[in-house]
């Protein structure tokens, strides 16, 4: 299977990053007031959704680009959709009640996964095509 070494290590590190921002307790006052901010600097005041969208977008934008195999793409997609309904379902029992299972959550966490794959493959696709340029120049 080929596969791209850096994204492999970066797509594992978000994973991990991912599971820990969903399931601990609700992150500290000070951490909220942070990301607010810079959501409203990019004039996207809604931080949770937002976050959701961003966390599940570049999980699949990196493992998209670790892996090279259709078949392990297909599962990344869809492996990163039922990772994040069942994050989902767990999150109250593991967070001890301070989180809820939230559907406009999931909503969000598939649409991130969808744009993470379509701009992972445009962007993998223009590189090619950039690569194949850049040769017949070349010869």
């Amino acid at each position: 299977m080929k596969k791209n070494t850096f994204f492999v290590i970066i797509s594992w590190l978000w994973l991990t990053l991912v599971f820990i921002a969903s399931l601990v307790p609700k992150p500290k006052q000070y951490v909220r007031q942070m990301i607010k901010k810079l959501l409203r600097i990019l004039g996207r005041p809604e931080m949770d959704k937002n976050v959701h969208f961003i966390f599940y977008f570049l999980l699949v934008f990196f493992f998209i680009l670790a892996y090279k195999s259709t078949k392990w793409r297909a599962f990344i997609f869809f492996g990163a959709i039922v990772v994040s309904g069942i994050i989902e379902l767990i999150q109250p029992v593991l967070s001890h009640n301070s989180r809820r299972c939230d559907i406009n959550d999931l909503i969000y966490n598939v649409a991130g996964c969808l744009l993470g794959l379509i701009v992972a493959l445009t962007a993998e696709l223009l590189f090619d095509l950039f690569q194949r340029t850049i040769k017949k120049e070349a010869i």
